[in-house]
Parts: C-alpha cells; structure tokens; sequence
C-alpha cells in the first residue's frame, strides 16, 4: 500500500505532497501497519530504534520524501523521492537493515566509519568519478547506535537543491 502526503500531514491516496510542517510516521501509514512493525522485532529495544529511525527519516528528509510504502506484514518500510526508492529499513526479528539506494544521492567516502552494529558500502555503488559510494547497508538494534544511523541518513542531500 502506497500514502502520498498532503498539506496538513493527513494521509492521502493521491500525488500530492507535503510542503511545511512536522510530518510523523503515523502521516504516511495506518495505524494497523505501524503496530504489525512495532510487534515484529523480538530482540528488546528494537522496536522503540525502529521509532526513532523513522521518525528521524521523516522529519530530515521531508522536503525529499513524497511517499512511503509498507513492505509486507510489517516487515519494512520504503521511502520514495521523486518516483524512485531511496531508502529501505528493513523491519527484522534482532535488528533493523537499513539501505540507503544510489538515488538517494548520498556519498560516502571508502574510509568512513559509522557508529553503529554493522555496516557494508555495496561494492556496484562505488563511483570512479568521485572515488566515493552511493550505496550501503546499516544494521542497527540498539539505541546507543542511533547517531550513526542519523549520521548516515544525514548524508542524503535533504532537497533537490542540494544534489
């Protein structure tokens, strides 16, 4: 199921999207969703990182995301700009996966190292240009590892203005 965004933060079937004001996970999917996403992590403390993470993802990129899809029976979520998928989380039983995808239009440095469970730049996303990566995975359970998730979803250009 697909939620595009309309003024005001309400859920809408339609294109539209969101231009000013706090937007919250529970703007872009139902209730039902967001509770299968939040019963599925088994490991203790998953649930409310998932919280965190979204929350973050909506409000730093919310100038950029026009629209998120629920991935299966609460199994991830998938944040759209522009008609193409820049970010997945990943909703697992231990942790969370997060994948950050090339249209995203992050860069990351081979060198860099964030804070956080796991992490691996995806080896087809290295750019020769720049000598930088535009893809990766982050693993992440626990909250002590949420500034290097933010530190990572802070590496996507926040408007189109900034590519």
């Amino acid at each position: 199921m697909a939620i595009a965004i309309r003024r005001g933060g309400r859920r809408s079937p339609g294109n539209a999207r969101q231009e000013t004001g706090s937007k919250n996970i529970p703007d872009f999917i139902s209730e039902e969703f967001w509770r299968k996403c939040l019963a599925r992590p088994k490991k203790e403390g998953v649930a409310e990182v998932l919280r965190e993470v979204c929350d973050y993802v909506v409000n730093a990129l919310s100038e950029r995301v026009d629209k998120v899809e629920e991935r299966g029976k609460g199994e991830g979520l998938a944040f759209f700009a522009e008609g193409r998928e820049i970010l997945l989380i990943n909703n697992g039983i231990k942790f969370l996966r997060i994948y950050v995808h090339p249209p995203a239009r992050a860069a990351f440095n081979p060198d860099a190292e964030f804070d956080v469970e796991k992490f691996r730049f995806w080896d087809s996303s290295y750019r020769k240009t720049t000598g930088k990566y535009v893809g990766m995975t982050v693993w992440v359970s626990e909250k002590k590892h949420l500034p290097g998730v933010k530190e990572v979803i802070n590496s996507i250009p926040k408007t189109m203005e900034d590519i």
